[in-house]
């Protein structure tokens, strides 16, 4: 057969053409084998609305001015949402047919829309079958190269081509909130069986865009776990979003997050196509009071046993945070970091003493925190501390049983406990002591709770009181205060209950059960033993207070004025009857 030659010219206006469906679905050779989102469908024949053309053609190409106004593209088979708008574009295309090969360039693209505006230009011919595949089809070897002016960094997700898998494409919908994306480039060439090209050899894939003012939610709500804390999400943001083969990279990222600003940031996912692993690193400044915010809102709160649910600070603070997040399994999720404290004013607990001018740093993971060593100003004198999270199999005997312990020794002296307004009766008792002491305490964080163990012999410390409790400077009486939870009542459906207990030598000895389900918390039964023998004790009742007292002497007008002092009202009656036989 001969053959047929023909030529036409022309001009089409309202130009509509339904698309085709896509084809079959197709493995990328890009991935391995069994990864999630392997298989993407062939594209379809593309549609147009809302288009004219001006043509020129004949059997072995041909020529055309395509302009939409008002219309769209339908690429079947290319993104997940098929149509794409178009206020108004304009392409040059050429095409030659040489016997069944295909060449088609489009020069001049120009377009505009809602979700952007730009430039572009792209050559595609058809291919041969891929390398070491039986199949004889091909999805052809393309060239394309073009800018964006402008963008919306909310609908980057909307152009990120099926051949990535449904996770990572979903990952940037949901995390890329808002942005203004600016000076968008993106260059895509070699075989488009193989894109994003995770092998250098096949090609090359790369978009990058500047965003600004975006919101970046880099554990979206949306994978992590049910009735877990979000993860804050960076507002503000600037810097650099990067597809480049398989790897994402938002470069250079300033941005802030729960009041604390971000001065740089790096995210990274090192291979889209595989099991998607999100990488963030940020070193961060700000309030230390926003950053325990930041802690108490976020996982972070329960990888660290909520130790910080109550605590108070003030003043600026240094931190380094990395986050390494599995898209596909965000349970696994690893968290590194620290805080870096210059001289700030932190308080635990309402009923823990201030920690002034602490400085230090405090370390932590998705396994705890840990603090190698600090120091601050507490109840007048130097203190040096170090503890953190520890698993339970590493607790000695006798220790608190607290998951979160920390260790201190230092000194306090009488005037650092008349300032202190944490202590109570303690401060109020602090006007008859002179002087300063050493100690050492280890205080542990349990549901909530302070536990807490304090050992000293009080050498330094002058006492004032009224005999047996009055002390020179030099002498040495031996104190040990525990306040610790009772395990018993730990159990589900049980009341809360702990323990005080206090050892002043063979001297005294106090011991209070105490309900602390109940604000504030209440004596359920206690002992107190006074100048006891060796070998005696004041066994403790099942309800109300027991007292065995044994002295040669009570002076009770001094010990009136005492109690009157401090806990207020007349003691005379109270005293009257704990001196008794």
């Amino acid at each position: 057969t001969q053959p047929v030659s023909y030529s036409a010219k022309g001009r089409v206006t309202d130009l509509s053409l339904a698309p085709l469906p896509s084809g079959v679905m197709r493995s990328n050779p890009s991935q391995a084998a069994g990864a999630p989102g392997v298989a993407h469908q062939q594209p379809g024949r593309p549609g147009i609305s809302g288009g004219a053309a001006d043509f020129d053609i004949t059997e072995t190409g041909g020529k055309a001015l395509v302009k939409i106004s008002q219309g769209h593209l339908d690429l079947p088979g290319v993104f997940e949402d098929s149509r794409v708008q178009f206020d108004k574009l304009s392409m040059d295309t050429q095409w030659t047919l040489n016997k069944d090969k295909l060449d088609i360039a489009l020069k001049n693209i120009r377009f505009s829309g809602a979700d952007a505006e730009g430039t572009a230009e792209a050559n595609w011919r058809s291919g041969d079958s891929k390398p070491g595949s039986k199949d004889d089809t091909s999805l052809g070897i393309l060239d394309l190269k073009g800018v964006l002016s402008r963008g919306n960094g909310a609908r980057v997700h909307r152009y990120l081509p099926l051949v990535l898998p449904d996770p990572v494409r979903h990952y940037v919908r949901d995390a890329v909130v808002q942005g203004e994306v600016s000076d968008v480039k993106f260059l895509v060439k070699g075989p488009v069986d193989f894109i994003p090209f995770s092998d250098p050899k096949q090609g090359e894939f790369k978009i990058s865009a500047k965003v600004k003012n975006g919101q970046f939610s880099y554990v979206p709500r949306l994978i992590q776990p049910k009735d877990a804390a979000p993860w804050p999400a960076l507002t503000d943001v600037n810097g650099e979003l990067v597809f480049h083969r398989a790897a994402l990279d938002i470069n250079g990222v300033t941005a802030k997050v729960a009041g604390l600003q971000l001065v740089k940031a790096e995210a990274r996912i090192p291979d889209l196509m595989n099991s998607a692993t999100l990488d963030l690193t940020a070193k961060i400044k700000g309030p230390l009071v926003d950053a325990l915010g930041f802690v108490n809102s976020s996982p972070l709160a329960t990888m660290t046993g909520n130790v910080l649910a109550k605590a108070t600070a003030n003043g600026q603070a240094d931190y380094g945070l990395r986050l390494s997040l599995p898209l596909n399994a965000v349970d696994k999720t690893r968290v590194q970091g620290s805080v870096t404290l210059p001289g700030n004013d932190v308080q635990f607990t309402p009923d823990t003493p201030l920690l002034a001018r602490l400085k230090g740093v405090a370390t932590f993971s998705e396994t705890g925190f840990n603090v190698p060593g600090a120091q601050a100003r507490l109840l007048g004198g130097d203190v040096r501390f170090e503890g953190g999270m520890r698993p339970s199999n590493r607790r000695t005997p006798g220790d608190l049983e607290a998951s979160v312990v920390l260790r201190a020794q230092g000194t306090v002296s009488a005037e650092g406990l008349k300032q202190s307004r944490d202590l109570g009766t303690l401060s109020r008792l602090a006007p008859y002591a002179s002087g300063s002491t050493a100690y050492a305490a280890t205080i542990g964080f349990n549901r909530g709770n302070t536990e807490i163990v304090v050992t000293s012999n009080l050498q330094g410390l002058a006492l004032s009181l009224p005999a047996p409790l009055n002390k020179a400077g030099d002498a040495v009486m031996p104190l040990r205060f525990e306040n610790t939870l009772l395990r018993d009542s730990m159990a589900p459906g049980q009341k809360l209950h702990d323990q005080l207990s206090l050892s002043l030598g063979r001297l005294a000895s106090v011991l209070y059960v105490r309900d602390v389900s109940v604000e504030p918390a209440r004596v359920v039964r206690g002992s107190i033993g006074v100048g006891l023998e060796p070998g005696e004790s004041t066994p403790m009742p099942d309800s109300g207070v027991a007292a065995n007292i044994n002295l040669a002497s009570l002076n009770i007008d001094a010990w009136d004025k005492v109690f009157s002092s401090t806990v207020g009202g007349s003691a005379t009656l109270a005293l009257s009857t704990l001196s008794a036989p």
